[in-house]
């Protein structure tokens, strides 16, 4: 498999589709579709099949350059995702470029931007010290807590046999919010939409006297006008699955398992619970960055424990500070996605005057 990359590289439509087909199957299990020259290349070095194509027959897209196609054996992603870790800059310009593609489509481009804030987290918990690093600096009570003094890195990260980078939740007969943390099996997770966060993560902090394992919850808003200043709730265990068009049972019962997980499984660090982040651009946040700290005075016992005192880190990433989370590249990207959406809001200003002006 490792020696297949240098003949794909010399093929460019095929060398693309690889990495469309096999990053994407990284962080979504759903059938591709791709077309165009390379797609035979792409199923020769064994990247992919060939699928029914029944499923497709009703939508009239069937030509003769289009296949359907997935990954049934995990081998290619493990190759794969070992040649990434030695070439990481084709991963990062991949999925920022598909970004910028599909920056006029909200809902694309906001499962886009998911995927791509798993870099800077890689990076931010790569086995040093947090407390190194310039984006907790100045962060109001960040001096009291001391577990950020120990290195971090982020579970099942490293686990070279797994082929799956993230997995996907969904609230009935699934794999949801609570099931993943209970039983953490992909580094990353993307809960379903009534659960609350984008994407979910557990940083291990190894102390000397063992491995904290701490859940990290984030909430990201690619979008141009600020959100309200209830967005940060959805970072909030307490208020998770209080998201959709009503409240039921089902929602109810999962809201409580997720906080029973967190005591039973994550309560090991008392001096912080969860860590919730809030990813904003390009508008502004209305939060600002902060370690809250609740009085435990005699609450050590699990079954007595309170949720609304839980102790948790809030990191919120704006324009103001987002050159210390994502990387330079990453960043200009952002930047041009936002001069992008400037112009584009004033070409409709201008096109709106211009139709009044007519009438």
């Amino acid at each position: 498999m490792r020696s297949c990359f240098p003949c794909l590289h010399e093929k460019k439509e095929a060398w693309n589709k690889v990495k469309d087909i096999v990053i994407l199957s990284m962080f979504s299990h759903h059938t591709k579709l791709v077309r165009g020259s390379g797609v035979l290349e792409m199923v020769q070095y064994g990247f992919a099949q060939l699928c029914s194509f029944k499923h497709l027959a009703d939508l009239n897209t069937l030509q003769k350059d289009v296949i359907t196609a997935q990954i049934a054996e995990p081998i290619p992603i493990l190759a794969f995702r070992e040649y990434i870790r030695k070439h990481s800059e084709e991963f990062e310009t991949w999925l920022y470029r598909n970004l910028s593609s599909v920056h006029y489509n909200a809902s694309c481009a906001g499962f886009l931007f998911e995927p791509c804030l798993t870099i800077p987290l890689v990076e931010l918990f790569n086995a040093k010290s947090c407390k190194e690093h310039n984006l907790f600096t100045n962060i109001k009570n960040i001096d009291k807590l001391n577990l950020l003094t120990y290195e971090a890195t982020i579970r099942n990260f490293d686990d070279r046999n797994s082929s799956i980078f993230s997995s996907n939740g969904t609230m009935k007969d699934g794999f949801n919010l609570p099931a993943f943390l209970n039983n953490p099996t992909t580094a990353f997770f993307m809960p379903e939409n009534e659960a609350g966060p984008d994407l979910v993560c557990i940083i291990e902090f190894h102390t000397p006297n063992g491995i904290v394992e701490v859940p990290l919850f984030l909430q990201s808003k690619l979008v141009k006008d600020s959100p309200n200043s209830t967005a940060g709730s959805t970072t909030d265990p307490n208020h998770f699955y209080h998201h959709g068009e009503k409240r039921t049972e089902l929602k109810e019962n999962l809201r409580r398992e997720v906080l029973d997980c967190l005591v039973s499984k994550y309560c090991k660090a008392h001096e912080l619970s969860w860590i919730r982040f809030l990813v904003v651009f390009p508008a502004e946040a209305k939060s600002e960055s902060e370690y809250i700290i609740h009085d435990r005075t005699k609450r050590t016992v699990a079954s007595y424990y309170n949720y609304s005192i839980a102790n948790e880190l809030m990191i919120v990433i704006d324009p103001s500070n987002a050159e210390l989370f994502f990387s330079s590249f990453g960043h200009n990207v952002l930047k041009e996605l936002k001069r992008i959406a400037v112009n584009d809001e004033l070409e409709f200003e201008r096109e709106t005057k211009k139709i009044k002006t007519s009438n």
